[in-house]
C-alpha cells in the first residue's frame, strides 16, 4: 500500500515553480511551438515518437508504443482562459479547433434537464461499479453542477477546481467544499470511494502523476471514472474540434487503458457517448441528421466521448497484475489507437455536455 503522505511530500518537493504553474489544467497559449518536447506519459522518452501531421498550426506526434497522439511541444501555461467566453466558443463560426466548453452557468441554466440526465447516468455508472458510495471527489469540478446533483444522495462530496473565480462560484451557489489546489499536490487525509475526472486528463501536463495521485486517494476497491474526447470516435457533431491546444493528449481506448494501468489502477471497461451536443441544442437542434449520427455512434460504441472505469486493487490483488493485453483485432493495426482486451460496455446515452 502507498504511504500517501510521504509520497505526496516527495512529489511536492519535486515540483519546480515552472511545473507548479502548469500543474493540473495546463491551459496553453497560441505559442504551442515553444517549450519542451513532449514524450508519451505511458511509454516514456525511450519509445520513439512519429510525426502525426499538424492541425490548425499545431504539430502532432504519435507514440509508436501505445498509439497516443499528442501535441509536439508543451507551450506556455495560460490559466484563466479556459472558462472565459464559453458562449463565444459555442457560436456557429467558432474556430475549427476551439474548445467547446458547455458547462458555463448560462448554458447550464438554459439546458438544465439535459445536464441532469447526463449527471444521473454518470452517478448510476459509478454506483454500478461501486455500490454504497459515501465519499466522492470531482477533479476539475468547474462550477459544481455535478457535485450539486450528487450531494442530495447522501454522499460526502469534495471538488477540485484551480480557477479561483469558478471555484468560488461553486462554493457560493451550492455551498460545496472546493479546493483550488492542483490534484498533483492536493493534500488531504480523506480517502474516497469514487473519483470523477471529466474533460480534465487530456489537458494535464503530467497525466500519469495525476492518476497516481488518484490511486493514492482511493480506498481499496474504489473506482475512478474518466471521461475524455475519443480520438477514434466519430467527430460528432460534424466538425467537432480537437480542442487544440488545450487538449494536449488525444486518447483512444488503448492508449487511455495503458496509461491508467501504468499508474497503478486496473481498467475495467469502457463505453462511448456523444460529446458537444450542447452546441447543437443551443442552435435549435438536433436535426434528423444529428439524431441519426448519434444513434449510429451509440449502437456501434463509436462515439466521440470515451468513458472508462478503473479500480484501485485490493491489497491481496496487487501481486501478479499486468497491463491489459492489446487486441489488434479491435483496430490497433489500422488506427492510431486501437481497442484493448477488457470488458467493453455499450452506452445508450448521449452525453450532452
Amino acid at each position: 500500500m502507498h504511504d500517501a503522505p510521504s509520497a505526496l511530500s516527495r512529489r511536492q518537493a519535486a515540483l519546480t515553480p515552472e511545473v507548479a504553474a502548469r500543474s493540473s489544467l495546463a491551459h496553453r497559449s497560441e505559442h504551442a511551438d515553444t517549450g519542451r518536447e513532449l514524450a508519451c506519459p505511458t511509454c516514456g522518452p525511450q519509445v520513439p515518437r512519429a510525426r502525426f501531421g499538424a492541425r490548425t498550426g499545431y504539430d502532432l506526434a504519435r507514440c509508436t508504443g501505445c498509439g497516443l497522439i499528442f501535441i509536439d511541444r508543451l507551450g506556455i501555461a495560460t490559466t484563466g482562459r479556459f472558462f472565459a467566453g464559453a458562449d463565444d466558443r459555442l457560436a456557429p463560426r467558432a474556430p475549427r479547433d476551439a474548445l467547446e466548453y458547455g458547462s458555463d452557468p448560462g448554458v447550464f441554466d438554459r439546458h438544465r434537464a439535459a445536464f441532469e440526465a447526463v449527471f444521473e447516468e454518470r452517478w448510476q455508472r459509478l454506483n454500478a461499479a461501486r455500490p454504497d458510495i459515501r465519499r466522492v471527489l470531482d477533479i476539475g469540478c468547474g462550477h459544481g453542477f455535478f457535485l450539486a446533483h450528487v450531494a442530495p444522495r447522501g454522499a460526502m462530496v469534495r471538488g477540485i477546481e484551480i480557477d479561483p473565480a469558478v471555484a468560488g462560484y461553486a462554493r457560493e451557489r451550492f455551498g460545496l467544499a472546493v479546493s483550488e489546489s492542483p490534484i498533483e499536490s492536493y493534500a488531504t487525509d480523506e480517502r474516497f470511494d469514487a473519483i470523477v475526472m471529466c474533460d480534465v486528463l487530456g489537458q494535464l501536463a503530467d497525466p500519469k502523476a495525476a492518476l497516481e495521485r488518484c490511486e493514492e486517494l482511493l480506498v481499496p476497491g474504489g473506482v475512478l471514472l474518466i471521461e475524455v474526447p475519443n480520438l477514434v470516435g466519430l467527430k460528432l457533431p460534424f466538425g467537432q474540434s480537437w480542442g487544440l491546444p488545450h487538449h494536449i493528449w488525444q486518447f483512444g481506448p488503448r492508449s487511455l487503458s495503458r496509461l491508467v494501468a501504468a499508474s497503478g489502477l486496473q481498467p475495467e471497461g469502457w463505453s462511448t457517448g456523444v460529446l458537444g451536443t450542447v452546441s447543437v441544442l443551443d442552435r435549435g437542434g438536433p436535426s434528423w441528421r444529428d439524431r441519426l449520427a448519434w444513434a449510429a455512434a451509440r449502437r456501434l460504441n463509436f462515439g466521440n466521448r470515451l468513458m472508462l472505469i478503473a479500480r484501485k486493487l485490493e491489497d491481496a490483488d496487487r501481486c501478479g497484475r499486468a497491463l491489459p493485453v492489446v487486441d489488434e483485432r479491435s483496430g490497433g493495426g489500422s488506427t492510431p489507437d486501437g481497442g484493448f482486451e477488457v470488458r467493453q460496455e455499450h452506452s445508450d446515452e448521449s452525453d450532452r455536455r
